[in-house]
């Protein structure tokens, strides 16, 4: 351990700036001086030469202690703000405590030494009874605040945080005493009001949710969401005491067989958007690759859907990248718009873009050979083969009626890979499908055009129910139950046997009302099978939120921005600009 002399050393300057090392007055709150000499004292105490960043750490939570002693009530700003201050304040007095320390600079930290290390929020003038001629106010304090309600200072602690801010030293005209006992009862009751308002407003929220109609949520396929036992839905549909229908994102299911099918034969990942193995990393620089003379052939069962114009213009860059190299790959000629395109960055989060990179690089004079070139046609197989069949497949048929065809169609595909890719892609294929629950399957099979499913569901319906005259809404464990690979119709893709349970949407009706479906399909909402409409919303509110301050001027430049959209969707030569003119 360094001695006191050793450490000294290190710094002498230091010293002869801010003076001997010393502890907090817990009566007072500290000034900018207090919280430097306690960090001498600190790094003089610490078994290792602390960095600066560790330092201020534990500064800051001393300061943080010691004004909460004062009133917890006063709203204080975050610890990263406290700490990078402090970092801030330590490097300032380590330079300016040098010899040739640039003088004005030095005296004008000097200045505010002594001066209070305020780290309240608030921040607005504190005017005191005496200097205003306020006669028989009882707060002895004022304040014109413009905070935000949470962030205001509690009346009570005016006369006292002024007299500290306006203090030039260690000890100021108003000091921290014993526990106000008066105060603390107010404070104490105003937490117990503030826990039953916020239980009474969990209860509403749950009574009117119940109320309502509400019997949708929509999420990402995160086991965080999922989970059957502890996920988000659970949770929900144990507060609202129901079960609910669960619109899972089969945009985003179907990259898990592709991510999978990555790593198991390229390596796996090392960072945000990088792998270790050699095909992942040609991953970000494939536009700069020369495109090959001939594009070797690939192994594709079926062909493409194609799609309708409404649906391409509602293709975003990336999307539509995907699908004109695909096609390309498909007919062996390589789209000459896409030689100079660039694609979007790869993330581990999305792996839209990945699947085009693969495609471009299969595309490319890649330089692979043996068996990463063995393996990368793999991928392309799976990405021309499964992946963006289906991606297309989801864009076109958005419904949520169609998720179990999706299940169904994903399987088909998958089938016709290799056994090597079908080993390594079939298990996440079963654990992501959420749309073969016997619910939605039968919510489905009572939506569709052909009969027999109609009259299939009808009757499975009918046997869950027994003797009761309606379904059962109480909440269920709901696992992704096992699945045949080899099934060609919904009614052979899951076990019926057993944990079979009845749609939300047919549970109110009656036996009578579900026998009617035999001849004409169940006409429901047009909940979409994918959430990517809703990341779009919450990307284009973010954006606004980081742009301009309030709910009216965020509403403002959301519909700018899409007007503009509208008006000039693209502004790559000349002639987009006709749009504007005419």
């Amino acid at each position: 351990m360094a001695t006191r002399a050793q450490k000294t050393a290190k710094c002498p300057y230091l010293y002869s700036l801010i003076g001997e090392r010393k502890k907090f007055n817990d009566s007072e709150l500290p000034t900018l001086r207090d919280c430097l000499q306690y960090g001498l004292l600190l790094r003089e105490r610490s078994v290792r030469n602390l960095q600066v960043r560790e330092l201020c750490e534990q500064i800051a939570l001393k300061v943080k202690s010691i004004w909460r002693s004062a009133n917890p009530r006063i709203p204080l700003v975050t610890d990263k703000y406290a700490i990078d201050k402090l970092v801030h304040e330590w490097n300032s007095a380590k330079s300016l405590s040098r010899p040739k320390a640039n003088k004005a600079a030095k005296e004008k930290f000097i200045s505010k030494f002594d001066r209070l290390f305020d780290i309240a929020k608030c921040k607005c003038d504190i005017l005191p009874c005496i200097s205003s001629n306020c006669d028989g106010c009882e707060t002895s304090a004022h304040v014109i605040c413009t905070c935000n309600r949470e962030n205001k200072i509690p009346t009570v602690e005016l006369l006292f945080l002024s007299a500290q801010r306006n203090k030039d030293g260690e000890k100021s005209s108003m000091q921290i005493g014993n526990v106000d006992i008066k105060e603390s009862k107010c404070q104490l009751k105003r937490l117990v009001r503030k826990e039953k308002e916020a239980e009474s407003k969990k209860l509403k929220t749950v009574e009117e949710a119940n109320k309502s109609n509400h019997s949708d949520i929509s999420q990402d396929s995160t086991n965080v969401n999922t989970g059957w036992k502890g996920g988000v839905i659970k949770i929900l549909e144990d507060k609202l005491g129901k079960k609910l229908i669960w619109l899972i994102c089969a945009l985003h299911t179907n990259e898990l067989p592709l991510r999978h099918l990555m790593i198991e034969l390229d390596g796996p990942t090392i960072s945000d958007n990088k792998f270790c193995g050699n095909i992942g990393k040609l991953i970000s620089k494939v536009t700069k690759l020369p495109v090959a003379d001939h594009i070797p052939t690939v192994e594709v069962h079926g062909q493409l859907l194609k799609l309708s114009s409404d649906v391409k213009n509602s293709l975003s860059n990336d999307q539509r990248y995907l699908y004109e190299i695909t096609w390309g790959i498909c007919t062996g000629e390589f789209p000459d718009n896409l030689k100079d395109r660039e694609i979007g960055p790869h993330s581990h989060a999305r792996w839209l873009n990945l699947a085009s990179r693969l495609c471009r690089l299969w595309c490319s004079q890649h330089g692979l050979c043996s068996e990463d070139q063995h393996n990368l046609k793999l991928l392309v197989q799976f990405v021309v083969g499964v992946y963006a069949p289906m991606w297309f497949e989801i864009k076109m048929k958005s419904k949520w009626t169609d998720g179990p065809y999706h299940v169904l169609k994903q399987l088909e595909l998958v089938q016709k890979q290799t056994e090597k890719v079908k080993d390594i892609v079939i298990p996440y294929v079963k654990s992501s499908a959420w749309y073969a629950h016997s619910e939605m399957i039968l919510q489905a099979m009572i939506c569709s055009h052909e009969k027999a499913e109609r009259v299939f569901a009808v009757k499975k319906i009918l046997e869950i129910r027994g003797d009761s005259d309606v379904g059962n809404t109480s909440v269920r464990p709901r696992k992704t139950p096992r699945m045949n690979e080899d099934a060609k119709k919904l009614s052979e893709l899951i076990s019926w046997e057993t944990n079979v349970y009845e749609p939300v949407l047919t549970c109110p009706l009656s036996k009578t009302q579900i026998n009617t479906f035999r001849d004409n399909p169940m006409i429901v909402p047009d909940f979409p099978v994918h959430g990517q409409s809703i990341e779009r919303v919450v990307k284009e509110v973010t954006r606004a939120s980081q742009q301009v301050y309030g709910a009216e001027k965020r509403d403002g430049f959301i519909r700018a921005t899409l007007a503009h959209r509208e008006l000039l969707p693209s502004c790559e030569s000349k002639k987009d600009m006709f749009s504007i003119v005419q």
